[in-house]
């Protein structure tokens, strides 16, 4: 055979056995031979091909790319960005504790509680029922203290028995949301900013999540 392809399958759900049988046979009806080679195999036949395209300083110095751009959408087409966010909540599952620590989460006007509360809510709700610590970390303006009240009210109609908790910091730029303390993401943007502007996501190293559970620690923001 001369020419060689390599097909990907990729689902948020386990691959069925006998969809892809069904697949192959479709795809050799066409003469294609399709086959399934171990790792190892597969990486001793590509290795001297790529080694002769890329050179083996340009492999050695590659890594993979995870992170995933938040789209911009205005109106009902913002849930597209909404649904990537509870998709990455579902990725790390936080099994007690959640940590949000975003600028602009508690520093919104009174017209825009509605908006947010009903975001967090819709964020949250995969996970809700096994969550019971929250702590909110943002800046101190606007209406905080309505927007705080807002949230915790609506947070506690997923579940009556989590408990929310504030902290005021103008020290974290980034957007972090770390599950229980052990895992994590960034976005680029706000809640209230989800669909406005496009951004990034992606998670966050287990390492990286250690030392930045250490800074809120000694910020005293956390204990």
């Amino acid at each position: 055979m001369l020419h060689k392809e390599v097909l990907l399958l990729q689902s948020d759900d386990p691959i069925e056995p006998k969809f892809v049988r069904e697949l192959c046979t479709e795809i050799e009806k066409h003469g294609i031979l399709v086959r399934f080679p171990d790792l190892e195999s597969f990486a001793l036949e590509r290795c001297p091909e790529l080694l002769l395209e890329h050179g083996q300083t340009s492999l050695l110095s590659m890594r993979r790319i995870t992170e995933e751009v938040l789209p911009k959408a205005d109106g009902d087409d913002r849930c597209i960005a909404v649904k990537m966010i509870r998709k990455y909540i579902e990725r790390v599952a936080p099994c007690s504790e959640l940590i949000i620590n975003d600028p602009f989460l508690l520093h919104v006007q009174k017209p825009d509680f509605m908006d947010l509360r009903d975001t967090l809510c819709t964020i949250l709700k995969p996970v809700a029922q096994t969550l019971e610590h929250l702590i909110m970390i943002g800046k101190r303006g606007g209406d905080s203290d309505s927007v705080f009240s807002d949230l915790r009210e609506g947070l506690r109609g997923l579940n009556r028995g989590i408990t929310v908790k504030r902290k005021y910091s103008n020290e974290f730029h980034d957007r972090i949301w770390i599950a229980d303390r052990a895992r994590g993401f960034y976005t680029g943007t706000s809640l209230t900013g989800f669909g406005k502007k496009y951004s990034l996501i992606d998670k966050i190293r287990p390492d990286d999540v250690k030392e930045l559970i250490a800074l809120l620690k000694s910020s005293g923001l956390i204990e």
